[in-house]
This record gives C-alpha cells, sequence and structure tokens, in this order.
C-alpha cells in the first residue's frame, strides 16, 4: 500500500512552515483535560549513540503518535526498550509495540493496526566496495548486519546464515555504521520509509554518520540501487488483548487516509 498517515501529517507541517507549532496543524488536547485520559502503553524501540544515550523519538514518529492521541482521547505511555525486548513485551501482552511489520510467526501472536506507513529496507556498503544488488543470490558469502530480532521480508529471513552470514547488531545505530566503516560486514540493512529516495538517503546517511575526515569530499556510505524488500509497518498488540482500543485506532487510520485523501 502507498498509505503513509506520519508522512502527509509532516508534509503539512512543512507546507505551514516550521514555525507553527503542532498545536496549530491539527486539533490540540487541552493539557488539564488530557490528564483525565486513558493512559495506554507503548513500546518503542531506542537507538543509542556513541555517547551512550538515547537518541529522541524520530520527530514524524512523535507527530504521528501524538495525532493518534488526539483522536482517540488517550495518552500513550512510551517505553523506550531494545528491539527484541521491547517485541517480546508486546508478545507477552504488556503493551502496544509500534513500529512493527508483519511475519507469520508475529502473526500467530500478535494482532496488527491498519498500516501506518511504509519501509523499504535497503542496503548499505562502503563506497569503495559496492556491490550490485538485484536478487538475494548476489548477497552469497557476505555478512550483513542486521538488528537483532528484526525481520527483513520472509524471503531474506528464510536465507540469513544459509548463503550469507548475518552479523547481528543491536539498536545502536551509530555504533552500526562504524562497523561497517572498519569493515566488519559487507552491508546493513536500513530501514527508510518509501517516501524518501536512494540519494536522499545516502546523503543524509553521510552527513549523520560518516567519519570526520579532512579534504575528504567522496561519499563513504552507498546505498544499493535495490531494496531488499518493502513492509507495511503497524502497531500491533497481543492477541486478543487491547481489541477494543485496536478496532478504535483502525477507525482513526482510516478515518485519516479517507480524509487526507492517501
Amino acid at each position: 500500500m502507498n498509505f503513509n498517515v506520519a508522512y502527509k501529517i509532516c508534509a503539512i507541517v512543512v507546507a505551514v512552515g516550521f514555525s507553527q507549532t503542532l498545536a496549530q496543524v491539527a486539533p490540540s488536547l487541552n493539557q488539564n483535560s488530557m490528564l483525565q485520559y486513558p493512559i495506554a502503553k507503548l513500546f518503542l524501540s531506542t537507538d543509542v549513540n556513541n555517547n551512550l544515550s538515547i537518541e529522541p523519538v524520530p520527530a514524524e514518529h512523535a507527530l504521528l503518535i501524538q495525532f493518534l492521541e488526539d483522536r482517540l482521547e488517550l495518552r500513550f505511555k512510551i517505553e523506550r526498550l531494545p528491539w527484541k525486548r521491547a517485541l517480546s513485551k508486546a508478545i507477552a501482552g504488556d503493551g502496544f509495540l509500534f513500529g512493527v511489520s508483519k511475519t507469520k510467526e508475529r502473526l500467530q501472536v500478535l494482532d496488527f493496526s491498519e498500516p501506518l506507513f511504509e519501509d523499504h529496507a535497503w542496503l548499505v556498503t562502503r563506497c569503495d566496495s559496492q556491490f550490485s544488488f538485484k536478487t538475494l543470490t548476489d548477497l552469497k558469502n557476505k555478512t550483513i548486519g542486521v538488528v537483532r530480532g528484526t525481520s527483513v521480508g520472509e524471503a531474506f529471513d528464510a536465507e540469513a546464515n544459509k548463503s550469507f552470514r548475518i552479523e547481528d547488531d543491536t539498536d545502536a545505530t551509530e555504533a552500526r555504521f562504524v562497523k561497517l566503516e572498519k569493515g566488519r560486514m559487507d552491508a546493513l540493512v536500513f530501514y527508510k520509509r518509501t517516501a524518501v529516495s536512494r540519494e536522499v538517503l545516502a546523503r543524509d546517511l553521510n552527513q549523520r554518520y560518516a567519519p570526520k575526515r579532512e579534504n575528504k569530499k567522496e561519499p563513504v556510505f552507498c546505498v544499493l540501487e535495490k531494496p531488499v524488500a518493502t513492509s507495511s509497518i503497524h502497531i500491533a498488540v497481543k492477541k486478543a488483548v487491547h481489541q477494543q482500543l485496536l478496532q478504535r485506532l483502525n477507525e482513526v487510520i482510516v478515518n485519516a487516509r479517507f480524509v487526507s485523501g492517501l
């Protein structure tokens, strides 16, 4: 699907100017009344930088969560955890999980919301050792960095540690790129919204993660020409738990999609 609620909302913010707040773009909550709203726990994966500090929730995700709170008239109690632990807590029924794709195994234990947006799973390499990627056979005998507990699509997952080797990564994006730059893997998998082009992603990754070198004009990291997979991204909850809230959540997503023309 090409539905992207978060991206559409962010586009509205850009259109009216960054000087305006979210309250000027979408109906805002009265802070006093918000305190009376019911609370639902929402797990989000962490991204730890090299200073061991947790990176803030991405702006587009924070905006989407606030939008959902507004429409649902509730507050999400956000808990940041490493991805694998966040997934385990959702499976245990401890709360909702934000930013999860569907797999056969997850569908057995979790119920999923309507899609929030779509992600491409891109392969990022060092530019001085990039290779052609068209099918999974091109990964034979290579080492690919994947965040522990994540899925890169059924076909990729089925071949992992068979025709190619998986380098288990933590959620620490900055540390992942250090490993790639030092040659500890041939490529890493990086997820980004389908609305973001390969060229824009490569530029942003180099600006943020390339090592700072004097007189270094050439990019360090390159994004290969084809994504490994494209997945719809959802909020999920343990089967048979919080079904009424999940139904309301789906109504909000579908209505937002209709109103915005997505």
